[in-house]
């Protein structure tokens, strides 16, 4: 059954490569991101069936706009949420900082609201978000980063018992990637990073099985479960 998915952070890196699978499978996809010309590659791999959105989500009129992309795909089944920013900031520099908090914070909460909203009205619906491992402790180093990655895992289990609660059907999804080989880290040298392809297809995967939270790779699980056992005293000479 052919499905109409919306990805938000598609111009490269996971949100490119999600919003390619989806293609080369034959659903009606939305991309939308801030460069209309990466946008524009996705849809020569299926310009019938690929619908684009040139936005910012840190920008109020993203709201209108995401409306207007569901409108001009006939309907939504699925919403992934995949833009992200942040940056190894020990200066606490506060441009970063803000920066950081306007797309993990207010831009997903502002489109995740529209969402929603929409799946409540219709009576069900799927939200993927792409969040990180380092929602798991805090990270001083990346104060906001892993602050705001945090704040949208506990913003989705919350929707997730507020649609019970409001008995519609709503599948949400957490995906916590760990080091994947995009520009996103380009800057750092990182062990057990993943390649790109390979992150993808778990992600994929995990998508399509609804699962409710997927480590990708699944041995970050194991390496989080390590974190949490530390106790606070020891933690808190970390990074």
């Amino acid at each position: 059954m052919t499905k109409r998915v919306i990805i938000i952070g598609a111009t490269s890196g996971i949100g490119r490569n999600i919003a390619e699978r989806y293609t080369k499978q034959g659903d009606i996809v939305g991309i939308a991101g801030r460069r209309d010309n990466l946008l524009q590659e996705i849809k020569l791999l299926n310009p019938e069936n690929v619908f684009t959105k040139e936005l910012d989500v840190s920008k109020p009129q993203s709201k209108e706009e995401l409306e207007s992309l569901i409108q001009e795909m006939g309907g939504m089944d699925i919403f992934i949420f995949c833009s992200g920013f942040g940056q190894v900031n020990k200066e606490l520099d506060l441009d970063i900082e803000l920066s950081t908090i306007a797309v993990n914070s207010f831009g997903f909460t502002l489109l995740t609201n529209v969402a929603y909203k929409y799946f409540e009205k219709k009576g069900f619906g799927h939200i993927v978000n792409i969040s990180s491992v380092a929602a798991t402790r805090d990270i001083a180093i990346s104060a906001s980063y892993c602050s705001t990655k945090r704040y949208q895992l506990m913003y989705y289990n919350c929707l997730r018992k507020l649609a019970k609660q409001n008995k519609f059907k709503l599948v949400v999804t957490n995906i916590q990637p760990g080091f994947i080989d995009t520009d996103f880290i380009k800057s750092q040298k990182y062990r057990l990073t993943t390649s790109l392809e390979r992150a993808g297809k778990l992600i994929f995967r995990a998508i399509e099985n609804k699962k409710d939270r997927a480590f990708i790779p699944s041995y970050w699980r194991l390496i989080a479960f390590i974190w949490l056992s530390i106790p606070n005293f020891i933690w808190k000479r970390t990074i």
